[in-house]
């Protein structure tokens, strides 16, 4: 990547992440003219839920956050083993702490809430994780998509349509 604009870097399980929250959201940003990377706990081909086949460009520890304008964690049943993986959550800091975009559809919302970016702040997510989200101090609204400051929350991916856009409304 030769310029730090226009970059995204979505966050992958690296066995059973949300295909259609990653290929969606990642076709509108092509079509918008960003550049996307991937980052997981592995360098390897993630394998999304439906089958889907995605390389992994990066490990977490090697992604320099100035080079991007956001970080999206995709949710999926895979996702539950990076909930608390302190490499996936201090990324969240990292970005937010450069004031960029942090956000997460599903249950990767999970992930950034156990990073303490949710304490006292409105989110949503998926139904059966909303506990573990107010556990952590999250103000949970009955909403597809919750944007608090530089974070955004999605529901799951009923609310693919407008995720995306919101996160390059919130880049400009």
């Amino acid at each position: 990547m030769e310029t730090k604009e226009k970059n995204i870097l979505f966050v992958l399980a690296n066995r059973n992440f949300q295909d259609f929250e990653y290929f969606e959201s990642k076709k509108f940003f092509d079509k918008e003219g960003y550049k996307t990377k991937t980052a997981s706990s592995y360098i390897n081909e993630a394998i999304g839920v439906s089958g889907g086949i995605v390389n992994i460009d990066m490990l977490f520890t090697e992604v320099d956050a100035l080079l991007f304008d956001a970080i999206i964690y995709i949710g999926g049943q895979g996702v539950i083993m990076l909930w608390d993986d302190w490499r996936a959550k201090n990324l969240s800091t990292i970005f937010l702490n450069n004031k960029k975009i942090v956000a997460a559809i599903g249950s990767g919302c999970v992930i950034i809430s156990n990073a303490g970016m949710l304490t006292n702040m409105n989110a949503t997510c998926e139904k059966i994780d909303e506990g573990q989200l107010i556990r952590n101090g999250a103000k949970m609204l009955d909403e597809d998509i919750v944007v608090s400051d530089n974070i955004i929350t999605a529901r799951s991916s009923s609310a693919i349509k407008i995720f995306p856009s919101k996160v390059i409304e919130l880049i400009k």
